[in-house]
């Protein structure tokens, strides 16, 4: 009925049963990757034993809150997609992480996130973030390299919907959003991008393009995808030109 003599377990899938909330797994100290979605949790808590805990999966259950989490050293993985988060409450414990997946949600704010600042990896698609919604993001500046925000209400330039520059990203996908053109400071604010989504907005003239030259598109007008080896990476640029959504 508990798990008190597996203490040297390393990984527990517990994903698609009926949990409605996390018990038992004090005595799992090795425990490195637990995974929990698709059940029935509502609430978060007894992870506090799980120090050595890298990778944590709650997607597709009824969570409003991740507070419970507590402070979890060497976390760097959370992945809490299809939920019903209305706040960042309960990750300012989480200093190591790394990755987080919180698609799918209810954030209309992102106060809070600047805690993670070893952040590299960051999806909030499907959220009613809305136009400056990805205010909040600054302090990430340095540590973020792949963003996903599709379908978050964002509107305009993108240029001008992100709050600061980011050096250090490398792909971004904005696609499913109400945006209007990548935006005149684009290669400026983001000098290291590679892949950039941006389908499915609203792109309607092939000129706004040109904002790109000399940074991302290397010249040259054009819609679709665009292919080029630059300094032995493959930049991919998709833009979804005269299609809207909503």
């Amino acid at each position: 009925e508990n798990l008190s003599a597996l203490g040297q377990l390393r990984e527990l899938k517990l994903y698609g049963n009926r949990l409605t909330a996390v018990e038992g797994l004090e005595a799992l100290g090795q425990l490195q990757v637990l995974s929990l979605e698709g059940n029935a949790l509502e609430r978060l808590g007894g992870l506090a034993a799980l120090r050595n805990l890298r990778e944590l999966r709650l997607g597709h259950n009824r969570l409003t809150t991740l507070r419970g989490l507590g402070r979890l050293p060497a976390l760097e993985l959370v992945s809490a997609p299809q939920n019903a988060l209305t706040s960042l409450e309960g990750l300012e414990g989480l200093a190591g992480l790394r990755r987080l997946d919180l698609e799918g949600n209810e954030l209309a704010s992102l106060a809070g996130l600047g805690r993670l600042a070893r952040l590299e990896e960051l999806s909030l698609s499907g959220n009613p973030l809305g136009p400056g919604g990805l205010r909040g993001l600054e302090r990430l500046a340095k540590s973020l390299d792949v963003l996903h925000v599709a379908r978050c209400g964002l509107e305009g330039p993108l240029a001008k919907e992100l709050p600061t520059a980011f050096p250090e990203l490398s792909e971004l996908f904005a696609g499913g959003n109400r945006l209007t053109a990548p935006g005149a400071a684009l290669s400026t604010r983001l000098p290291e991008l590679e892949i950039l989504d941006l389908s499915a907005n609203l792109v309607a003239d092939p000129a706004v393009l040109q904002a790109l030259e000399g940074g991302l598109l290397g010249g040259g007008g054009g819609v679709g995808v665009r292919e080029r080896r630059e300094e032995e990476h493959l930049v991919r640029i998709r833009v979804g030109v005269g299609v809207g959504v909503g």
